[in-house]
Order: structure tokens, then sequence, then C-alpha cells
């Protein structure tokens, strides 16, 4: 398979810029498989930039090279650079675009790239970088491209805190059908059930829901979404539009409630348990482990028995779900472990 390389930019996408470009990485001797990730990002945001790539470059093969280039300070003295994160490379500016791949994942190898006297002082991106990533194509190493980077830029991430009336986050990024993407990681969603609602801006949600199909048409709902984030949407609609609400919009969930929050986003850390407790916890019948679920939030159970029937039994059907995926979860790495074992052993 070809060696892939994508590009991302806010050049738009009839741009000429992005013609030019794709011109000189044709210029590679080697065969590679061009990929354009979006060329439609909002003029020098490099912070849609950051969630873009922080979102997208990782399903990509490893290997992949990706540049990125939306670059506000062209010309003036900020980096540009290679740097290696994860099993992925990268060709952009030093200018905070990697920002949510190195939140996650700190670059194993980074290089300063040398500008050319030649190079137009406003695209870089054609002139230094595109000839980069023909070198890197065709043989050169990465550190033939310069001396070493050093630490590279990160954007100062928004996160939640907890306040008097409660705990306060903000939305941090709007897709394009008008979802609201918050900085409230998925490991509250416990926490937001017990809540039963979520506040953004001046606008209360009280709908909580596994996917948009488990609303009507035009119902605004609170969900945990594929980024790992608590998001607010509207199905079949725009909750950006309804809420008249974008990037920076204040969202929060009540004071006065317990977090049940799991030790990681991605899941239990089975580091953290004994293996007495794990060989319980699979001991446990079904029944069980959802008692054990309860008696976690139990100081909250009042609240979760207030209101409507309705309401409270969309409550404890959330924490029924959220109860089978946490145990799907740990079994599954338990089975993994024992696999590990027995084949440590063989």
């Amino acid at each position: 398979m070809p060696r892939v390389v994508t590009l991302t930019t806010d050049f738009g996408t009839g741009s000429g810029y992005v013609a030019e470009m794709k011109g000189r990485l044709l210029h590679a001797h080697t065969p590679f498989a061009l990929v354009d990730i979006a060329h439609d990002l909002p003029p020098q945001d490099i912070r849609a930039a950051a969630w873009l790539v922080g979102q997208a470059c990782l399903a990509f093969p490893a290997g992949s090279l990706h540049i990125v280039v939306v670059d506000p300070g062209v010309g003036t003295s900020r980096r540009l650079v290679w740097a290696r994160i994860a099993d992925q490379e990268f060709l952009c500016p030093d200018n905070g675009v990697l920002s949510r791949l190195l939140s996650a994942s700190p670059a194993s190898a980074a290089r300063v790239l040398m500008v050319v006297d030649a190079a137009a002082a406003t695209f870089h991106g054609r002139d230094v970088l595109a000839p980069a990533a023909v070198a890197l194509l065709d043989g050169v190493t990465p550190e033939s491209l310069g001396p070493p980077a050093g630490p590279l830029a990160i954007l100062p991430w928004p996160e939640p805190r907890e306040t008097t009336a409660g705990l306060v986050g903000e939305v941090i990024h709007v897709d394009t059908f008008g979802t609201l993407i918050t900085n409230l990681p998925a490991d509250l969603w416990p926490r937001l059930v017990v809540a039963g609602r979520l506040r953004v801006g001046d606008h209360e949600i009280t709908t909580l829901v596994r996917t948009y199909g488990d609303a009507p048409p035009g119902t605004l709902v609170a969900l945990v979404g594929s980024q790992g984030f608590i998001e607010a949407a509207v199905v079949q609609g725009s909750a950006a539009g309804r809420l008249a609400a974008g990037v920076g919009t204040s969202v929060a969930m009540p004071a006065g409630r317990t977090a049940c929050r799991r030790p990681n986003a991605g899941g239990y850390n089975l580091a953290m348990l004994s293996k007495e407790t794990l060989d319980s916890y699979r001991r446990m019948t079904t029944g069980e482990r959802l008692a054990l679920t309860f008696e976690m939030i139990q100081e909250n159970t009042p609240y979760l028995l207030a209101g409507r029937s309705d309401v409270v039994d969309r409550r404890f059907e959330l924490l029924r779900r959220e109860n089978d995926r946490r145990n799907e979860r740990i079994l599954t790495a338990l089975a993994a472990m024992r696999t590990r074992s027995a084949t440590a052993h063989d």
C-alpha cells in the first residue's frame, strides 16, 4: 500500500492555493495516496484546526504523513516543524494546531524545518512544507530536515471547574450539524444522569439519550458523542441555531451532586484494582452489579426518585445502560488479562 499523505488547510475548497500544494507534492518520485481532510476550516482559526486534526488524523494507517496549513503567523518567527505523534507524522506550523493530539500523546520526535531564502513569505505551505513532504516520501530521514524542535506549542484548552453554582464548562466545538460539543468528558455522564439536566447558556436540557434516534425529531438532547465529550444536540436539527450558542458558550451541571467518575475516560483502570476485587466483581450477578452502581450514588437517591414517573424511569434506564456498558468493559478487560496471562505461561 502506498504511503498516505493528507492535506488540511483553511484555503477554501475552490482555492488555487490547494492546487499549488498538490502540484508540488506530485514532484515526488515515490507513489503515494493523497487525501483531502478539509480545506474549509474557519480562516486562521488554529483552535478549530487543532480540533479537526485531533479528531481525524489518528484514524489513518500507521506512518501516514499529515500536512496542516492553518497559519496566521506565516512569514513571522513562528516555527515550521515535522513531528511524530503516536504512529503518525505531521508537517505544520508550530502554532498549536497539534494541541489536541499532544494533550493525549506527546511527540516522540520533532524537528524544526529550515525556510529557504526563495520561499514566499506568505506561502510556506507550498514552498516549505510540501517540499519537505516530497523529501520524506523519497527517502530523506526526518533528522536531515533540521535540528531537534524541543517542546511544541500547545494552546490552552478550557477545563471544567467546580463552582458554587455547580460544575461549569463551555462549548469547545460546533460541528456541521450544529451539535455543541462541550469540554465535559464522557466520564461525567453518570453525574449528569443523576443531575437530570444540562444547562447550556440560558437553556436547560432535560432529555438525556444514548443516541439521537432515542428521541423524536426536534427534541433538544444531551448525550455522549463519538469524541468522548458530552454534547448538546437537536434531533435532526441544530442546537447551535436553536440555542444561539457557539464556541465559548457556558455549560453547567447543578451543584450538590456527587460525581460517579471513572478513573479514566477510556474505561476503568484495572491496575488500580486487586486480583481479589476483580475476581469478586466477575462472580457478581447482573443484579448485584447494578446494586453496586446504586450504592455508589446513594446520597443522590432522593433526587433520583424526584419528579414525574416518566422522568424517574428515564434516569433509571440511563443508569442501567451505563451499568451494562461498564460491565462489558470490565469483563472484556478481564478476559484480555487472562488471555495475556495464559500466553505468558505458554
